[in-house]
């Protein structure tokens, strides 16, 4: 008799999780999460008013966390929230949520949420306008360096997965910002931001240990920073100082050749050149300083709305 109740016990157990997963991965309630956070992503992207821009991306942080507490096995993939940037450790160990907030032409805010496997949240707090020298210090959540991640990539170090975060960081209004990050989680599973395991060289051309990576050029050209698999090593554009503009002053650009930093000795150690060089093929897409200008004042006469990375997107004719 007790054999038939405990199994009887046992088929119900099965039987209520098995409906929970379902509902988990199915529900509408995630989908109304989903859509109300890429609203307030929306809101926050496009509205005018520096104001209601920080308190919408409170709210968001609000209504994701309260979306992420109903879901503490990380089962729901959340993909279709909109205006915020989502990158999930392949062993399914946490997953991390970023967003970008633009306060000015010149000043640019991030936040975040970090949701490990044990369904802890951790709040990301940007502190990177008060940092100096951010290469050279280890951080925590609540002094991040801000960015918006758009790409992840894992290895061993210290007989533990760490992780290189790549981030964007909009920074200024003629100088933008690449992030290569470090991030690891301690023996309580608290994540930890940098570690000095990357090798680059100064402005002297010799090679030092920092705990990240922070690439600065000029807004008027693009500048990759990733991780390639074929190549099997982060590979960047090398950048010279020059005026790309009349009147900017001097700036970072492109010369048309790639650094990369490969996995040796427990260290992503500075490789000086990737490819053979291309002659002539120095990339500068410049614009004047009074197009710069002119283009940002435009943002102040109409709404526009602004993808991801808080670019304008071109109105659909």
């Amino acid at each position: 008799m007790n054999k038939l109740f405990c199994s009887i016990a046992i088929y119900l157990l099965a039987g209520v999780a098995s409906i929970y997963a379902i509902d988990l991965t199915d529900s509408t309630q995630y989908q109304a999460y989903e859509d109300d956070i890429s609203s307030l992503a929306e809101e926050m992207l496009t509205n005018r008013d520096k104001q209601v821009r920080l308190a919408t991306s409170q709210q968001l942080e609000e209504k994701l966390k309260e979306a992420l507490e109903k879901d503490p096995e990380l089962a729901y993939p959340f993909k279709n929230i909109k205006g915020v940037s989502i990158l999930n450790a392949e062993n399914k160990d946490f997953r991390i949520f970023t967003w970008q907030v633009y306060i000015d032409p010149d000043t640019y805010e991030y936040a975040g949420l970090i949701q490990t496997k044990d369904g802890s949240i951790h709040r990301l707090d940007d502190k990177s306008k008060d940092m100096r020298s951010p290469e050279f210090f280890r951080l925590k959540p609540d002094n991040w360096y801000g960015a918006l991640y758009y790409g992840m990539h894992p290895f061993k170090h210290e007989n533990k997965t760490m992780y290189l975060l790549f981030g964007y960081d909009a920074y200024s209004m003629l100088n933008k910002r690449k992030i290569l990050e470090v991030l690891y989680f301690d023996h309580e599973g608290k994540p930890k931001f940098g570690k000095k395991v990357i090798q680059v060289k100064d402005g002297y051309g010799r090679t030092v240990d920092i705990h990240r990576y922070l690439i600065e050029y000029s807004a008027t050209v693009s500048v990759g920073l990733k991780y390639s698999g074929e190549e099997k090593m982060v590979i960047f554009d090398h950048l010279i100082q020059t005026a790309p503009v009349p009147g900017q002053g001097p700036a970072n650009v492109p010369d048309g050749s790639y650094c990369g930093l490969e996995w040796k000795d427990n260290k992503w150690t500075y490789v000086d050149k990737v490819y053979e060089d291309i002659p002539g093929n120095t990339l500068i897409e410049a614009e004047t300083p009074q197009e710069t200008i002119k283009r940002h004042n435009k943002t102040k006469d109409k709404k526009e709305k602004r993808d991801i990375l808080g670019r304008r997107q071109k109105e659909k004719k």
